[in-house]
């Protein structure tokens, strides 16, 4: 799973919107994406809703980042039940 730290976002099987979105953000590899600590930075993305959310997630689990993805899927039911 080491290796997929540095995977660039170039390979990961993303939406352009959910690409763009990332991009404009300045993270460029997985490992990027994995420091994001909490489901509302996730959400703070400009152009970032819940279809990108779905999408990175879905493809995050795909490359073994599994927990990452539970985590940020936790955090996005603890925020919409408020």
């Amino acid at each position: 799973m080491t290796e997929n730290l540095e995977m660039s976002i170039y390979e990961l099987d993303i939406a352009t919107r959910t690409f763009n979105a990332l991009i404009r953000r300045r993270m460029y590899t997985v490992n990027d994406i994995i420091n994001i600590a909490s489901c509302n930075e996730l959400m703070g993305i400009r152009h970032f809703g819940d279809k990108s959310f779905d999408d990175l997630i879905s493809c995050m689990r795909k490359v073994g980042f599994s927990a990452w993805a539970d985590r940020m899927e936790a955090g996005k039911r603890t925020t919409q039940n408020f």
